[in-house]
């Protein structure tokens, strides 16, 4: 039984941490919850798969984020930093095995061919979300411990294939956005940790030959790009995706129509519940509802990366970084999709799409920064060193 002791310790704790992204992650959570159900409930109530429920998704979604909450939670008040650091080889490791294991038949379900979900139990996730977390946390630590503050060829070549391992695994399930996202995120905690411009170069190369493959050898990536350059060529087909999106955006004006009367939603927006729900938000509240979540997400990045700034070691420093840096990169491109300043890339928009185990895995990253914000300077107390005494 724990205690009243305990539970007041544990209180303590979380008031010790940074209260400001506690809001951001409850309001955030809020207007997930709100949309997740106005654009599903007709999608749900018209599928059998799905049980002619209109509350299937938001059920699913609620439950995705009480699980994320108490691991957030878990991680904000019984969790030092050391532990967290401690213990990132082994959360990638496992994240790299769960990667592994969606290809083993009965354990990863093979859904028209693709493998991303590992299935136990009755439950299922997708093991390429918590990867990305753990390969953030895990290259903090790597060059962190590194005795010099320059990153030579070596160090990167160590970093790329570990990347590279995460990556080719994400791409095989197939998902070509999530592997390209993945060595995004490497390149940028290798230029925060002190990359050589050689290095940056041959980063880029590994990305951009990792574009130019699956340009090649994949249609369905072909298409996206044909979709996104001329999305008028083939409007019923490659062009309707992005085309729908619009369409949502424009009904949706400045204050948009109102909470649950999206029309694009009933039967023209495919995914209107995951991948296209900023189109929803559009429509129903306007330019002024998605503006309003664009400046959240942009708030977020600019404290957060304040918050990196008043850290007292380089490990924290680039864990705090690369978390924000991870959650509002997956918001840009996806609202970048759905405005039609990219192609079809298939990244959520965190906190907010329908799909539990990218809300865990954001909350479990929240989580991580709660921790982390227990060891933040004061403001008030001046800059710490970029690098920790000694190295």
């Amino acid at each position: 039984m724990i205690g009243l002791t305990t539970v007041r310790h544990r209180l303590e704790r979380l008031g010790e941490t940074d209260i400001k992204l506690i809001y951001w992650a409850a309001i955030l959570l809020g207007v997930g919850c709100v949309f997740v159900y106005s654009s599903s409930a007709l999608l749900a109530q018209r599928s059998a798969l799905y049980g002619h429920e209109t509350s299937y998704f938001i059920r699913k979604q609620i439950l995705a984020g009480v699980i994320g909450t108490v691991i957030a939670v878990y991680a904000a008040t019984c969790l030092s930093w050391k532990h967290i650091e401690r213990l990132s080889g082994v959360f990638l490791a496992a994240s790299v095995a769960c990667l592994a294991l969606v290809f083993v038949p009965g354990i990863g379900p093979d859904v028209a061919g693709v493998n991303r979900w590992i299935r136990v139990a009755g439950f299922s996730f997708q093991p390429a979300e918590p990867a990305k977390l753990a390969l953030v946390l895990y290259l903090a630590k790597f060059i962190s411990d590194r005795e010099s503050r320059w990153i030579g060829g070596k160090a990167t070549l160590k970093i790329l294939m570990v990347s590279g391992l995460v990556s080719f695994l994400v791409y095989k399930e197939p998902d070509y956005s999530a592997a390209i996202f993945v060595m995004m995120l490497t390149l940028l905690m290798l230029f925060m940790g002190g990359i050589s411009w050689a290095s940056i170069g041959v980063t880029l190369s590994v990305i951009l030959a990792m574009a130019a493959y699956g340009l090649a050898t994949k249609s369905y990536i072909l298409n996206r790009l044909k979709a996104y350059l001329k999305p008028l060529e083939d409007p019923t087909s490659r062009g309707f995706q992005i085309l729908q999106s619009y369409i949502a955006l424009g009904r949706g004006g400045v204050d948009g129509v109102g909470l649950g009367n999206s029309l694009q939603k009933t039967s023209m927006l495919p995914e209107p519940h995951t991948d296209f729900i900023y189109a929803v938000i559009g429509e129903e509240t306007g330019f002024l509802g998605a503006a309003a979540v664009a400046v959240l997400f942009l708030a977020f990045f600019v404290y957060g990366l304040r918050l990196a700034h008043r850290m007292p070691n380089f490990f924290l420093k680039l864990a705090t970084a690369g978390i924000v840096f991870m959650i509002t990169l997956q918001a840009l491109l996806n609202m970048s999709v759905v405005t039609g300043l990219l192609p079809v890339t298939g990244e959520p928009l965190p906190m907010i799409s329908a799909g539990g185990t990218s809300l865990v895995s954001t909350l479990a990253a929240i989580g991580c920064l709660l921790c982390f914000s227990r060891e933040a300077q004061p403001p008030d107390q001046g800059t710490p060193p970029v690098w920790p005494a000694g190295k």
